[in-house]
Formats: structure tokens, C-alpha cells, sequence
């Protein structure tokens, strides 16, 4: 799974739902100083570092060389930044900087490129989930949202992770079910005392099932057969 550090004096910046992480699949962790940034990445590595603001207590140069030849790095300036400052880490190689304030969920956009994440798209359907163990049983939950790859989705019972399961939808729309085997990739916690939400990862999709999937990410009607 791979590693996001945000890096910034104020966390909060995070928990937005226009800058929420925590629900693309990836592992998520959060740094106070770029000198704590720097020793998380000498210890764990990490596929994204996103700073908000000039990360403190460590030369440019040392944090980027920490980095690995297939990390990104995200540098969110405002108006009072150091404009030199900015100006050293724009000729760094794989550094991207961008200005605030961030429009809408651009932030994301860039970053699920930079990470090759997939598109995701919110929606709220009733999903089944055939599990074999310990006995054969039929979970209901709610989709969260979708992707070409999978689906997350939100119950309040219990699925194995690492299972592989068949997991059964419509989406409206479609005039067919939607029915896969799926790989029970990850689990989060949903918060809230609402349940725990699994990614499900899609193992065999027909072709036009992918078709079904494809056209409600790209905001088209779906095509009756």
C-alpha cells in the first residue's frame, strides 16, 4: 500500500474532505516539522511527501535526497512564504509546487496522477458480499464509492481481510447486475460508530461489466444491451 506523509504545523489542513487521503487506500501519516519528515522517510520511505508550507529544521536538498527515485513531493506555499525559499525547491526534480488557495479537490487530482491512483467516483448502493468463511454467508452493505478496480464498501459486520469473496451491485442505471470475485484488499475504520468499510478489490469483471463501471465513472448514461 503506499505511504502518504503530510507534512504541516497544522494537521487540520488534512481532515477536509477536499484533501482527505485517508479514503484513497493509502497508508497516511502526518509530520510536524521537516525534520521529523525526514526521519520518518529514512526509516519508511514514502510514495508522496505533501508539505503545506516550507517544511522547517532541514535543507531542501537533504529532505529530496531522502526520497526514492519513484516518490513525489507536493509543496503547498502561500503569499508569505519565502519566495527564494520556493524558488530552490521549484529546480528540485519531482517536486511540484502549487499556490494557495486550492480550488476544490485540485490537490487530489494532481496528486492521484502522481501516484497513478484511479478515479474514483462517490456512490451509494446496496451491495452484497458472499463470504466463505468461517461459514458461507451473505453480508449487506452500502457502497461508498467506485473505481475500475474495485469498490468500498461500508457494513456493521465482519469481513476476513485478505478473503476473496463475490461481491454482487447494480448501478442504476444498468440492466444488469454487476457480480465479481473481489479480494478484500483493506480495512477502515468508518468512525462514528457507523460500521468498518472494506476495499474490495475486483478479480474477474466482464467485459462489459468493466463497460458499466467505465461509463458511470465518466459521467455517461449507461447503454441498455
Amino acid at each position: 500500500m503506499k505511504k502518504v506523509l503530510l507534512v504541516s504545523v497544522d494537521p487540520t489542513f488534512f481532515e477536509s474532505p477536499e484533501h482527505a487521503f485517508q479514503v484513497r487506500g493509502c497508508d497516511v501519516f502526518t509530520a510536524m516539522s521537516g525534520a521529523d519528515a525526514l526521519a520518518f522517510i529514512q526509516s519508511h520511505g514514502a510514495s508522496l511527501v505533501i508539505c503545506r508550507g516550507l517544511p522547517q529544521g532541514v535543507a531542501p536538498q537533504t529532505l529530496h535526497a531522502a526520497l526514492g527515485p519513484d516518490s513525489h513531493m507536493v509543496l503547498i506555499c502561500g503569499k508569505d512564504d519565502d519566495a527564494k525559499a520556493v524558488e530552490t525547491w521549484k529546480k528540485l526534480g519531482g517536486v511540484h509546487v502549487v499556490e494557495e488557495p486550492i480550488s476544490g479537490k485540485s490537490l487530489l487530482k494532481l496528486t492521484a496522477r502522481l501516484m497513478a491512483i484511479p478515479n474514483r467516483k462517490y456512490i451509494s448502493i446496496l451491495v452484497q458480499v458472499k463470504v466463505q468463511a468461517p461459514k458461507p454467508t451473505t453480508i449487506f452493505g452500502k457502497s461508498r464509492d467506485i473505481s475500475e478496480h474495485g469498490v468500498l464498501v461500508e457494513t456493521n459486520q465482519t469481513i476476513g481481510l485478505h478473503e476473496t469473496v463475490v461481491v454482487s451491485f447494480l448501478i442504476p442505471g444498468a440492466d444488469r447486475m454487476i457480480q465479481s470475485q473481489a479480494l478484500v484488499a483493506r480495512e477502515v475504520d468508518a468512525g462514528g460508530g457507523t460500521g468498518r468499510r472494506y476495499g474490495l478489490k475486483f478479480l474477474n469483471l466482464s467485459e462489459e461489466e468493466q463497460r458499466i463501471v467505465a461509463e458511470y465513472l465518466s459521467g455517461q448514461p449507461t447503454r441498455m444491451k
